[in-house]
């Protein structure tokens, strides 16, 4: 999912500089710290082939003590064809947590993905 985001946003916003988190040092924080024109979001990235979405409680508690920062939790499901991307406000993350993808996204892309409607959302 990483190289994936990662690429497409090179090719939709090139001026936006994406950073791989290593997070042990500190659960819970997000994955890509993404500077968006001098705008920083942050992004935690799930793949999931069900319909539950992991995440920690340190990611949940991350998540709700920051919802009213741009961070988001991107969510690639599905296989192949049927492949989809959901993107969910950190607000969501509880209830994310309990109803898995059911639970209505802020954004759901199919393929071909809209890399600029997703960078659009992200960075509202």
């Amino acid at each position: 999912m990483w190289r994936t985001l990662k690429k497409a946003l090179q090719t939709t916003r090139p001026q936006w500089q994406l950073t791989r988190l290593e997070s042990w040092v500190s659960q819970g924080v997000p994955d890509v710290l993404v500077n968006a024109d001098g705008k920083l979001l942050l992004l935690e990235l799930k793949v999931c082939h069900g319909s539950k979405v992991n995440l920690s409680p340190h990611q949940i508690s991350f998540a709700r003590s920051h919802q009213a920062a741009p961070v988001w939790i991107v969510v690639n499901a599905g296989f192949s064809d049927r492949e989809y991307i959901a993107v969910y406000a950190a607000a969501q993350a509880l209830d994310l947590a309990e109803q898995g993808v059911a639970l209505p996204p802020k954004l759901l892309l199919h393929k071909p993905f809209d890399w600029g409607q997703f960078s659009n959302l992200i960075n509202t």
